[in-house]
């Protein structure tokens, strides 16, 4: 993932536009179009005040090594460690939840709820008409 796509993901995620955050850096909107179109990238002072601006550490912006499935299946490791990610299956899919049983910190879990809410909006309920078609 580019760096612009984490910029717009987080910024859309904290409830900014553009502009609204182009203003907390004393940048025009313009501009953080223009990083999140990756048209131009910002440069680490730049990044570093994103981040401060978005209220995020700085390392959200850094590459995420996931090139082989070992590595993706390490990162799965970390977090059923450290936060409690448990794997389901059902017939042919998979998911991951993580219990609130006091893993998760008060900021990821309000990151998790903007994500759910975030991606609740995106996402059109099927009818059932439309799902035996989907099927």
């Amino acid at each position: 993932m580019r760096i612009g796509d984490r910029i717009r993901q987080i910024r859309m995620l904290k409830g900014l536009t553009q502009a609204e955050l182009g203003e907390k850096i004393h940048l025009k909107g313009d501009r953080i179009r223009q990083y999140e179109n990756s048209v131009r990238t910002p440069k680490a002072d730049k990044i570093a005040e994103i981040a401060a601006a978005l209220d995020v550490d700085v390392s959200v912006f850094s590459d995420l090594d996931i090139s082989s499935d070992e590595k993706i299946m390490q990162i799965f490791f970390e977090l059923e460690e450290k936060l409690g990610l448990h794997l389901k299956k059902e017939e042919h899919s998979f998911s991951f939840c993580f219990e609130d049983d006091g893993k998760l910190s008060d900021s990821l879990r309000n990151y998790l709820d903007m994500w759910f809410e975030k991606s609740e909006k995106d996402t059109p309920e099927l009818t059932d008409s439309q799902y035996e078609v989907e099927r």
